[in-house]
This record gives structure tokens, C-alpha cells and sequence, in this order.
């Protein structure tokens, strides 16, 4: 299990359901997620998070979630970003 200290203030706060299950690996499950005011969002939750195991499909979620990626410069001089929204934090999970 991974042992990793959050800054509280950094998460992005979200909630909402989920709306359906893109790819599910042994480290990780892809899906997207509606929230009230974002909108529909992809989302990943990694083996140690709870959601892993019990996500629900049209369960009500309150999330904590951190953007992560990184940038890709090309030597064109494009610049390629590639960012993912992985939860850190379930405050609420469905009843």
C-alpha cells in the first residue's frame, strides 16, 4: 500500500454518481463520474482506495480528488499534456 501524505487544501473537491465503468486493471479503475457542477468527469481510483472495490454504478459519491500529469514538449515545439484525475479521499460512500 502506498504511503503518501495529502495536502488537504490541493484536492478538488466533487460529488455526484457515477455514470459507467471504462477499464478496470489490477492497480486501477477508469470511470466517469457526474458531478453537480463540473459536469462529466473522467475519473481513476487506485488499488488501495476503497472505491477500487466498491464502486457502485448510480452511486452517490462525495470524492476528494488531485489533479495529477505531466508535459510532453515535441521537438516541433508542440507542447502535449497528459493529466489525470485520481481519487484520494471517498467522504461518502452510497447507502
Amino acid at each position: 500500500m502506498r504511503k503518501e501524505i495529502y495536502d488537504e487544501s490541493r484536492l478538488i473537491e466533487l460529488c455526484g454518481t457515477v455514470k459507467r465503468f471504462i477499464s478496470k486493471s489490477y492497480t486501477k479503475i477508469m470511470f466517469t463520474f457526474e458531478d453537480e457542477i463540473h459536469g462529466e468527469l473522467i475519473l481513476v481510483a487506485h488499488y488501495d482506495s476503497i472505491l477500487y472495490y466498491n464502486l457502485k454504478r448510480k452511486g452517490k459519491y462525495r470524492l476528494f480528488v488531485a489533479l495529477k500529469g505531466h508535459v510532453n514538449h515535441k521537438e516541433s515545439g508542440q507542447i502535449f499534456t497528459n493529466n489525470a484525475l485520481v481519487v484520494r479521499k471517498v467522504v461518502q460512500p452510497p447507502r
